[in-house]
């Protein structure tokens, strides 16, 4: 998806730096190494500007956050209670993850 919205914004070659971690990619934007797209919280903690909010039509640029168990402890109380604390804690989060 990054790739996508990358090419909605002009980019029209494979970029010549590519970094597979996040955190390696806000180090690079920091040197001035570039442009990347980020989550909002990490690019606000790194004190870094946003160019833009939107993709240029107008589409929200999100992601889904997903949470995946193995199909045999689905029913486990311990991971469904995991799970669960887990997803609260997104969810009370949720404000932080945003672009607002």
């Amino acid at each position: 998806m990054p790739l996508a919205w990358s090419a909605a914004f002009g980019a029209r070659t494979a970029p010549r730096l590519a970094l597979n971690t996040l955190t390696a990619q806000v180090q690079a934007v920091r040197d001035g190494l570039g442009v990347a797209v980020l989550p909002h919280f990490l690019a606000r903690e790194a004190g870094l500007r946003l160019l833009a909010a939107r993709l240029p039509d107008g589409a929200p640029m999100e992601r889904p956050i997903l949470l995946a168990t193995h199909a045999e402890l689905a029913a486990s109380r311990r991971v469904r209670a995991v799970a669960a604390a887990i997803a609260d804690h997104v969810l009370a989060k949720r404000h932080d993850l945003e672009g607002a």
